[in-house]
């Protein structure tokens, strides 16, 4: 629906010439535009689109009953003022008018301050009516992204801003993006299939950045079909950065739109930042504070996340419990400073054999714990025995000149093979390492082997 505007012209249905005369030389001296028509369907066509008009119509009009006229304007336009204007009518007419939501009659002959002064009344009721109309759209859109502020995990903040901006602005479909012009992903989408999504974040890649305000017009070719769409920057940097992205088929964007999409712009900029102070929070409560590795917390974060990924897209992980072996001779022979030292560096000398995608922890003393993500036993097997030697062939503390040699046992579980739950997937890796060091340390133990014997 259009946006009223004080400089909205007056509609007004006049057959008479004189009484449209008189009508257009009074208003004028007030400074309003009117549009006049002597045939009410014309007057009605052209109210369509429109909203907020005064009209001034006359209750007895060639080709139409007047309260036909009536009704279908204020259908056509429901934040319409209706002035009547009637000469020797019946009141049971009057009525009927006053019921379909007339705001104020004019008995013919009227004067000059008579019509101004009751045109002067519905400006200030249609004005009440548009300030009550954009607080009520205000508190709407404040209520339905009240939601947003709430979400502290990026992912659902993403997904759930494209829901809510389908909700608040009419489109065919949202996106949100994230990237640059050397890739994008699509956040959150709404109203897109997986293909769509493909193209959407091609698409975005290939266009210029949008920028804060005002939001950029763009065209868009999904499906064969072609979107006018509206992006607006919603968080980050030239390196990567976040867009919303509002599509439709068919229609203009109104200034109202624009302005909603602005509205839920800020509050979505103001929900990832807090989701970006929490993330940063979050990464340093999963900090091993001595050794800078990932600590047990994140362990369980990461298997809680690894299993669901692994089991719908049909892939396998290890898991590898390492714990030093007679690390309490390090600590009797040469202090607790020294053994300190010898787990940071041996959390050095493991991450150092990792992949990126790999994670190791610091799972508390001595022991360390590796995920290897996408790797089968075979595999997690050769990385166990990799970190093995890597370590068995290390001189600890070198600069403080006392070049110590250690070893560890390692114990390894797979997903699905050795379990497909946190908790099992857990023990079984720490027994198999319990098994290495009684075997005689310095090796690499099964879970698998577990259960065989």
């Amino acid at each position: 629906m259009a946006t009223p505007s004080a400089l909205s012209p007056l509609c007004i249905i006049e057959d008479d010439a004189g009484y449209r005369k008189q009508v257009r030389d009074i208003l004028s001296t007030e400074g309003l535009a009117t549009e006049f028509f002597s045939d009410p369907e014309a007057a009605l066509e052209w109210l369509r689109g429109r909203s907020g008009i005064i009209i001034i119509a006359d209750l007895i009009m060639p080709g139409m009953p007047g309260v036909q006229f009536l009704q279908e304007a204020r259908q056509t336009d429901p934040l319409g003022q209706v002035i009547v204007t009637a000469r020797n009518v019946s009141v049971e007419l009057l009525v009927r008018a006053l019921r379909v939501g007339v705001g104020d009659v004019l008995l013919k002959p009227f004067g000059p301050n008579e019509l101004i002064l009751t045109v002067r009344r519905c400006l200030r009721r249609r004005e009440s009516i548009e300030k009550d109309r954009v607080l009520r759209s205000h508190l709407d859109l404040l209520e339905r992204t009240r939601s947003l502020t709430a979400l502290l995990e990026p992912d659902q903040l993403y997904r759930r801003a494209a829901e809510v901006a389908s909700q608040i602005v009419a489109c065919d479909f949202t996106a949100v993006t994230a990237g640059n012009a050397e890739g994008m992903e699509i956040a959150g989408a709404s109203g897109l299939d997986p293909d769509m999504q493909k193209t959407m974040a091609a698409a975005a890649a290939a266009s210029p950045p949008p920028s804060l305000a005002p939001p950029e017009k763009r065209a868009v070719t999904l499906a064969g079909r072609r979107f006018k769409c509206v992006s607006v920057l919603l968080y980050g940097a030239a390196h990567r950065f976040h867009a919303l992205w509002v599509g439709r088929a068919s229609g203009e964007f109104t200034s109202e739109d624009l302005l909603r999409i602005v509205f839920l712009r800020d509050q979505i900029a103001f929900a990832a930042e807090n989701a970006e102070r929490f993330k940063d929070v979050q990464a340093l409560s999963f900090v091993d504070d001595l050794t800078g590795l990932h600590n047990d917390r994140y362990l369980n974060t990461v298997i809680d996340r690894e299993i669901p990924r692994s089991q719908a897209n049909g892939l396998e992980f290890g898991l590898l419990f390492i714990d030093i072996d007679r690390f309490k001779s390090v600590v009797d022979a040469h202090g607790h400073l020294a053994a300190r030292k010898v787990l940071i560096e041996l959390g050095r000398v493991l991450k150092a054999a990792l992949r990126e995608s790999d994670v190791m922890v610091h799972y508390g003393g001595d022991e360390f714990t590796a995920l290897l993500t996408g790797t089968g036993r075979d595999n997690s097997i050769r990385v166990a025995e990799r970190l093995r030697e890597r370590v068995a062939s290390h001189e600890f503390l070198a600069r403080e000149r006392l070049s110590l040699r250690t070893s560890v046992s390692i114990g390894v579980a797979c997903f699905p093979s050795d379990g497909t739950t946190k908790q099992t997937l857990l023990d079984y890796a720490d027994k198999a390492m319990f098994k290495a060091k009684s075997r005689g340390r310095n090796m690499v133990y099964l879970a698998s082997e577990l259960t065989a014997e």
